[in-house]
This record gives structure tokens, C-alpha cells and sequence, in this order.
């Protein structure tokens, strides 16, 4: 028998999880807020973008191992949208949030978060 060798490394194909902690679902909000995930990773969770409906509105934070933050600033948008997060690991693996319903209110005189 041949002696063995070094196994092959292991291919990580597990996407991260990743969940808005905060807006909350049906939240007004205006001006800046802060939007904050949480994404966990069987290796490393490399990044964290922001999405409103399809368009990207911002690359978030590390705040801590497992938290993320971005500070959202809303000016020229207004209405109700799907606020999703996706997450990246090191090893390129994507995966997104459920989406979480806010409504941007910019009009003059509307109450601010």
C-alpha cells in the first residue's frame, strides 16, 4: 500500500445566514437610521450589503463577530420597499435576508426616526 498522503481541502459551499435585526418590518423611517444583521458563517462572513428592493443602498459594517450596521440615509426616496441584507463568506457564498417591509418618508414635516 502507498502511504497517504495530504487529504484535499475541503470546498466550502455553505452560504452564510444572515437576518435584519433592526429596522423592524412596517418601521417609518426617515432621514439617517441605522440598519443592523446579524451573519454567522461556518468559516468567515467577509461582507455585508444593503439592498432596497433591487438596488444597492450601502455596504455595512463589522461591529462585532457577528453583527453588522449600516448607516442609511434615505434622502430622494420615498414609499414602501423590501429592505433585504446579503451576506458573503470568504469563500464567495452569497446568501440573503428575508426582506423586511419599510416605509421612507421624506416629505416636509413628517416625523423623523
Amino acid at each position: 500500500d502507498a502511504p497517504a498522503g495530504p487529504e484535499a481541502p475541503v470546498a466550502d459551499t455553505t452560504a452564510p445566514a444572515v437576518a435584519i435585526t433592526s429596522p423592524e418590518s412596517g418601521a417609518l423611517i426617515s432621514g439617517t437610521t441605522t440598519a443592523t444583521v446579524t451573519a454567522t458563517d461556518d468559516t468567515e462572513v467577509t461582507a455585508v450589503t444593503f439592498y432596497v428592493g433591487s438596488l444597492k443602498v450601502g455596504d455595512a459594517v463589522q461591529t462585532d463577530d457577528t453583527t453588522w450596521s449600516w448607516r442609511t440615509r434615505t434622502a430622494g426616496i420615498q414609499g414602501t420597499y423590501p429592505l433585504t441584507a446579503r451576506a458573503t463568506d470568504a469563500a464567495g457564498n452569497v446568501s440573503a435576508s428575508d426582506p423586511v417591509t419599510v416605509t421612507v418618508n421624506q416629505r416636509p414635516g413628517s416625523p423623523k426616526n
